[in-house]
């Protein structure tokens, strides 16, 4: 499969966060307006039958790569950890 990444500089704020289905709808929106219906009807057939013709990611800052998002640390361990000595007591 190529890779194709696009640089995307907005000249106006975005409603939402720019997420792959966000991005999927505005590719399809524009494959209708230049190729009519039954183009989009066709690529749609290829999402649904487990072919797809293209495959987007979330959007994310330039220079920047998403990372795994962690477990939270246990409150007590936190504590811990990240509490200065003569903080708050944990309230469990």
């Amino acid at each position: 499969m190529t890779l194709y990444r696009y640089h995307i500089t907005p000249t106006a704020p975005f409603a939402t966060p720019l997420r792959s289905d966000t991005l999927y709808g505005h590719l399809l929106w524009r494959a209708a307006e230049r190729h009519g219906a039954r183009q989009v009807d066709e690529l749609i057939k290829g999402f649904s039958a487990g072919t797809p013709p293209f495959v987007v990611s979330s959007a994310f800052p330039g220079g920047c790569l998403p990372v795994p998002l962690l477990a939270p640390l246990p409150r007590r361990q936190f504590a811990q950890t990240f509490a200065p000595a003569g903080g708050r007591e944990l309230l469990n």
